[in-house]
């Protein structure tokens, strides 16, 4: 078999069926025709003929007929048909094409300003992201001697989740070590929360919550920050500041709570939620653009923000019976007041231009405070995230120390070894996960999306992540702006399950052959 009878096979499909099978379907559906419309018989023969083409499956001409090995099978996919490997079961819509890359390039451009930055001595990058483990992740398969039908098997189930959340920069841990010269440890899983000089946490998954993100709030993620990223971070490079990489999670994004409570932004905001905030700003009057149905011009209709009405005042505090109808001005429903979607837009608009300081998460006032930075990855792009390979390579090693009757305690030990090193029941030992081959691969992944970025669009980044052209056809921030806000693009949608975008270990569908990481993660991550 060549190269070309699989190309040919591909582009072509199955061959026709021989004129006898036709001609027995031509009787059949003759058969079932009776009694329809000849557009009914049309519709269903088309039907039929569909069906057959998905059901059958024609046996391989003979020159196709050969048994070819997985690696050989894997190198005419990925090298002569263009096909790569990858997760299929993505939670949640991507953006499309053109805003997914904007919002790629705008990544780019902040993460090789930061770069820059952190060239200058004054600051220090640090990447951080949130993981789990389960009690019983382990290897599903091994070496077994050839002809043995029954095998001791793996665990039945899952088991109890642990949840990490730590943070690294390119060449190491974020933590200090004990007298011994090991990662300290923290109390969680003991129930017991205290301010340490260590990035970890790892505690208990509640039960009964499947996506592990919902185990985070934003109370949480602060009092991490304040408590173990801070007081480590600080304790390792005094006098540097931090330019934090993490994602858009929304517990990563709390708002200023003096304005919005929890989980409330102007995109999910009631109306008279918004008008309070914009009173509580000092905002006096609005302006909301519309389209003139008449000479169809974009137009700005002005509102008052005046006084809070009794029964808006009622609804808001307490809810759930809705204001009075009779409502006029800024309160009247639309077409004569604003409609949510329309004050929500004036509302965001107005806050970033008279008081910013509204919008602002806890993070980014607590880090706008201390002069430090911050840089959102893009969303489904867990190969740009370093921390991501030291996800997979502390699971890997982890999951070949599981036993049957392991708990979690010794579960969040094994996972410790895996990212600090150790040494196994079986007397195996090891160093501390490769970091900096970590970011290396990262680095790697992101070089290659520059290379193909102007193949997307004229005037697209070249370069380097290190060494980057082409950023002033994007924006004309300053080269110290790592918050870039003169680039189109649309809001990020929630983070999905980073490992379960990624081929490697950490999920058991994505284990190769022998259940180890794949080959660049091993490289990454030894």
């Amino acid at each position: 078999m060549t190269v070309a009878h699989v190309q040919r096979y591909m582009a072509n499909g199955p061959p026709e069926l021989p004129p006898q099978v036709k001609e027995k379907k031509k009787k059949k559906q003759k058969k079932k025709a009776k009694g329809r419309t000849p557009e009914e018989q049309a519709a269903a023969a088309a039907a039929e003929e569909e069906a057959a083409r998905a059901k059958e499956c024609p046996e391989l001409p003979a020159e196709l007929q050969c048994v070819i090995s997985r690696s050989s099978m894997r190198y005419i996919l990925i090298h002569h048909l263009g096909m790569e490997y990858r997760y299929t079961k993505k939670k949640g819509v991507l953006m499309n094409g053109a805003k997914r890359h904007t919002r790629i390039r705008k990544f780019m451009i902040e993460m090789n300003r930061a770069l820059e930055l952190e060239k200058t001595g004054d600051y220090v990058i640090v990447f951080t992201d949130e993981s789990y483990i389960h009690q019983n992740h382990s290897r599903l398969t091994s070496w077994v001697k050839r002809g043995t039908r029954e095998v001791e098997g793996g665990p039945s189930g899952k088991g109890k989740r642990l949840i990490i959340l730590h943070a690294i920069t390119r060449f190491g841990f974020i933590t200090t070590n004990d007298a011994d010269g090991y990662p300290i440890t923290e109390p969680a899983m003991e129930g017991t929360r205290d301010r340490r000089e260590t990035a970890e946490w790892v505690w208990q998954a509640k039960s009964g919550i499947k996506d592990y993100h919902d185990n985070m709030d934003g109370v949480g993620f602060e009092w991490w920050l304040e408590n173990r990223l801070i007081p480590a971070f600080e304790k390792l490079f005094p006098g540097k500041k931090m330019i934090l990489v993490m994602d858009n999670a929304s517990y990563h994004h709390q708002m200023n709570t003096a304005y919005y409570p929890e989980k409330k932004t102007p995109d999910n905001a009631t109306k008279a939620l918004n008008v309070h905030v914009l009173r509580e700003a000092g905002c006096t009057s609005i302006k909301v653009p519309r389209v003139d149905k008449t000479t169809g011009q974009a137009v700005l209709v002005n509102f008052e923000v005046g006084d809070e009405p009794a029964s808006v005042a009622a609804y808001r505090a307490a809810g759930p019976t809705p204001p009075a109808a009779d409502l006029t001005g800024i309160y009247a429903r639309f077409p004569t007041g604003p409609s949510s979607d329309e004050l929500a837009a004036a509302t965001t608009a107005w806050l970033k231009a008279n008081k910013p300081e509204v919008l602002d998460s806890k993070v980014e006032k607590a880090f706008r405070e201390r002069g430090w930075l911050i840089v959102w990855t893009p969303p489904y792009c867990p190969k740009f995230q370093p921390i991501e390979l030291v996800w997979g390579a502390g699971k890997q090693r982890a999951s070949g120390m599981y036993f049957p009757t392991r708990d979690l305690a010794t579960t969040r030990l094994h996972l410790r070894m895996g990212f600090y090193g150790g040494k196994d029941s079986q007397g195996a030992t090891w160093g501390p996960v490769n970091i900096a081959g970590c970011w290396a691969k990262a680095e790697k992944e992101m070089n290659k999306w520059i290379a193909v970025d102007k193949d997307h669009v004229d005037g697209g980044l070249t370069g380097t992540i290190t060494d980057l052209h082409g950023a002033e056809n994007w924006t004309t921030s300053g080269d110290d702006c790592l918050d870039i806000t003169d680039m189109e693009c649309p809001p990020d949608p929630e983070p999905v399950d980073a490992t379960a975008l990624q081929v490697g270990p950490g999920d058991e569908e994505n284990y190769s052959d022998d259940n180890e990481s794949s080959a660049e993660e091993q490289e990454a991550g030894k």
